[in-house]
């Protein structure tokens, strides 16, 4: 049981994280189109 919770978390951790990546792309992406 314990294992599964931590499996489970360390998913939900990487699903973070890939979020966040995702939004600081999508910033960097909109900053880059104002410049031109």
């Amino acid at each position: 049981m314990q294992q599964l919770l931590s499996e489970q978390a360390s998913r939900q951790l990487v699903n973070s994280i890939v979020d966040i990546a995702e939004k600081i792309a999508l910033e960097k992406v909109k900053q880059s189109r104002k410049r031109y």
